[in-house]
């Protein structure tokens, strides 16, 4: 039985492997059920009733898996090359600002530690000032 209909009897979504997300009351013909028969997680599904198997239609279509491309911008301009590799530039400057936050950090540990004060990078760089004004006000 390699072709079946699966429905959704629970209240909510259920992802099956290879397959498009499964809302609450929806079927879907899938075609991969010999792959997920042995799924311990499917199987726990159709035991406990959230799922049930039939057989489907023989003039079914597999079921698509949307895949939406994103080929604008949010101002509607058409994407170019140097878009793409902007999500690389933002990377590269959160983690440039990892990096002087980290170097702020450990500026101000050490400097606490002249107070006695003893923290470390788990600290939060607000509470790490905070302390810091404290020590240095006493």
């Amino acid at each position: 039985m390699n072709k079946v209909k699966l429905t959704n009897t629970g209240r909510s979504p259920l992802g099956i492997p290879g397959n498009p997300l499964l809302e609450a009351g929806e079927s879907i013909n899938c075609f991969n059920w010999d792959e997920l028969a042995d799924n311990k997680v499917i199987a726990g599904w159709v035991e406990k009733g959230f799922l049930t198997v039939s057989r489907a239609d023989d003039d079914s279509e597999p079921a698509a898996v949307v895949e939406q491309e994103y080929t604008e911008s949010e101002t509607d301009e058409p994407a170019t090359e140097a878009s793409e590799s902007e999500p690389e530039d933002q990377a590269e400057q959160e983690e440039s600002d990892d990096s002087s936050e980290m170097d702020e950090k450990d500026e101000i540990i050490a400097e606490l530690k002249t107070f006695g004060v003893n923290r470390d990078r788990r600290t939060s760089i607000e509470k790490l000032r905070e302390l810091l004004d404290e020590a240095k006000s006493e």
